[in-house]
This record gives C-alpha cells, sequence and structure tokens, in this order.
C-alpha cells in the first residue's frame, strides 16, 4: 500500500456504463459498410449489438431483460404492467421502486421468481461484457486520461454501483479479473462493486443446492458465501435493483469492504459519473468514513437536474468550502477536451 497518499474517490452508475461504448458506436455509424475490411466489419458488428443491447439496459429494464427472463416471467410480467399503467397517466416509471413494492408484497410467493431476476440481469450483463472484451470504451480513454497526467503521485478509489465488467476490462487489458484478489491487488488503485458482479456467485453449503429461501437469506453475509466463479449455475450475487433498505443491498467480499474503508482516509476529492446518490446505504457508508470533506467534487450527469440531484444526495460529503463542478452532457462530454476532468488532470500533451 502506498502510505501518505491522497486519494480520488470515483463513483461509476448506470449512466458511465450506458455512455461507454459511445465512440466504437459512432466511428462505424460514421464510416461506409461496403468499403470496411473484415477486421472492421466485425467491429460494426460488436458496436451494432452495442447500439441494440447494451444502451437501453439500465434506460429500461423490464425490456431490457425480457429475452433473458424464462426464470421471472411473472414478475417482469407484472412489473410491465404497472410501467404500462404509470406511462399511460404520463408520468415516469420507477423501476427501483416498483421492485420494492413488489419485493415487500409478494416476496415470499416469489422467492424464485426474485432469484429468477437475478440470473435475468446477470445473463444481460454478460453480453455487454463479451462487447466490452473487444472494443475499447469510454473506460478505457478515462483511465488513460488520470494515468497520463502531469499530476502523478495519486491512489484512485473506483467505485462501481453497476453489475457489468466493463470497467474491469478496460483497467486489466480487455481482460477479467481473476479472482477476487485482483480487485485490490495494485498500489495505485482499487476497484470495488459493492452491488455484485455477473460473475460473482453465491454457493451453496455441503449438500444444499436447493432452497431459495436458503439463498435470499445468505444475502444477509454474502461475505461468507461469495465465490468469484463464471461457470458456476447458481445464484448470481446481485443487490436487487430497488429502492429502501434490504439484505441484499450489497454484495461484495470483506476484502473489498476493508479496501473502502482504508482508503477512505486519504479521500479528499471525487468524481462521481452517472450516479445520483440515490442508495443512501453508499451514501452514508462513504460519508462516515471520510476523515475531511472533500476538497473538489465532479458532478458528471446529462442535465443540471442530474448534478442538483447529486448535489442534494451527496452533501455529507461536503463542506462550505468544496470546489463542485457540474458536468452536463454525460461521461462522454467530460472527456472532451479542455473539459472540468482537464482542470483536475492536466494532459501531459496539452
Amino acid at each position: 500500500m502506498l502510505i501518505d497518499v491522497d486519494t480520488t474517490l470515483v463513483v461509476f452508475g448506470a449512466g458511465a456504463s450506458i455512455d461507454c461504448f459511445a465512440p466504437a458506436v459512432e466511428a462505424v455509424r460514421n464510416a461506409g459498410y461496403n468499403g470496411l475490411d473484415a477486421d472492421q466489419k466485425a467491429l460494426q458488428s460488436a458496436a451494432n449489438v452495442a447500439a441494440r443491447h447494451v444502451l437501453p439496459l439500465t434506460r429500461d429494464l423490464v425490456a431490457a431483460v425480457w429475452e433473458e427472463g424464462g426464470s421471472c416471467g411473472q414478475l417482469l410480467e407484472l412489473l410491465r404492467a404497472a410501467q404500462q399503467q404509470v406511462e399511460e397517466a404520463g408520468g415516469v416509471f420507477d423501476f427501483e421502486k416498483t421492485l420494492r413494492t413488489l419485493f415487500d408484497t409478494v416476496g415470499d410467493s416469489m422467492e424464485r421468481e426474485f432469484l429468477g431476476l437475478r440470473h435475468a440481469l446477470a445473463n444481460r450483463m454478460k453480453r455487454a461484457d463479451k462487447i466490452g472484451a473487444t472494443v475499447d470504451t469510454l473506460y478505457t480513454t478515462f483511465f488513460a486520461r488520470l494515468r497520463g497526467s502531469k499530476r502523478q503521485g495519486r491512489r484512485f478509489l473506483y467505485v462501481s454501483l453497476n453489475y457489468d465488467r466493463l470497467a474491469e476490462h478496460a483497467l486489466n487489458g480487455r481482460s477479467p479479473f481473476k479472482s477476487f484478489a485482483d480487485y485490490v491487488a495494485e498500489e495505485e488503485w482499487s476497484y470495488l462493486q459493492p452491488h455484485g458482479n455477473c460473475v460473482w456467485k453465491i454457493l451453496p453449503v455441503g449438500e444444499d443446492l436447493g432452497g431459495w429461501k436458503t439463498a435470499e437469506q445468505r444475502f444477509d453475509k454474502p461475505e461468507e458465501y461469495l465465490a468469484h466463479d463464471p461457470l458456476n449455475p447458481w445464484v448470481p450475487a446481485l443487490a436487487l435493483p430497488m429502492s429502501g433498505d434490504d439484505a441484499g443491498k450489497t454484495a461484495w467480499p470483506a476484502s473489498q469492504h476493508s479496501r473502502l474503508l482504508a482508503d477512505l482516509g486519504s479521500v479528499d476529492e471525487a468524481i462521481v459519473i452517472g450516479w445520483r446518490g440515490a442508495d443512501g446505504h453508499i451514501v452514508q457508508l462513504v460519508g462516515e468514513n471520510l476523515s475531511k470533506r472533500l476538497h473538489k467534487i465532479h458532478y458528471v450527469g446529462y442535465g443540471q437536474n442530474d448534478a442538483a440531484e447529486m448535489s442534494a444526495n451527496l452533501s455529507s460529503w461536503v463542506d462550505d468550502s468544496t470546489q463542485a463542478a457540474a458536468v452536463t452532457g454525460g461521461f462522454r462530454a467530460y472527456l472532451d477536451p479542455k473539459s472540468a476532468l482537464d482542470d483536475l488532470f492536466p494532459p501531459i500533451f496539452g
């Protein structure tokens, strides 16, 4: 571990992964297909998959997981009916709030459906992972900008609230991590996923291979049952995307929780990309373990309303002396030349 080194906290929300394929998608859309060679056509095919399957994933979760939802079809039907009712009335459908309501009312009678939703989400995320292993993404550009800055000698604490491995591929040369140790092995950075990962599993103990209720209860202490095992067919270790507090709100190994607490003591600035700060348990966990209020924070969202919501939800991380910058236009805009990122991490060539 680096000693007495200031740390930059970077939080990735859904908005980061939604935007991350923009370079590949735009490159092939701006080129004529007939004039491309075989490798370029393969890239276009990957980009088309990205545009079709990845981008809508968190904007419309019900539609996104429908193809994978054979084991949770009844639950998806209830969610789709609720979505249709809200949207026909001119409202905005809140997936997390609706899922919370269903969990509280029919969770006991639909245990298998809720576990099936975890499988559907994990399978959908694996599609994105296959693309992330073949093309560079905005995550790749972002990590390069941080490492290729005139401002050297800092540690980075990356916290992703997403289930995918897109940032993981970007950090590790388009290769996934092989074990939990890889997430916290580097001195210069840590990569943590409190809400779980699409290849992590909650495993059975001994001969206990069934029992959906037993599996659900294991999310009370996931670190006791977690395995980094992409091929194991058992329950994906994913905290369900729903509002409120519940036993499945975190699904990460103890080594990541410990690393977060250790690194937060040296955090003095933060970059928040595509995360509204609506997960109160994460906001509280970070806020209570910062040794001091942040000197600087960047809120990266799509519009001013996003920045205002982030600022309100993360108020416990800052004080009156904190220098805050709101970036509109999303992850892509944050990586534009002369953006707020350049102010924080000036490029070597620039």
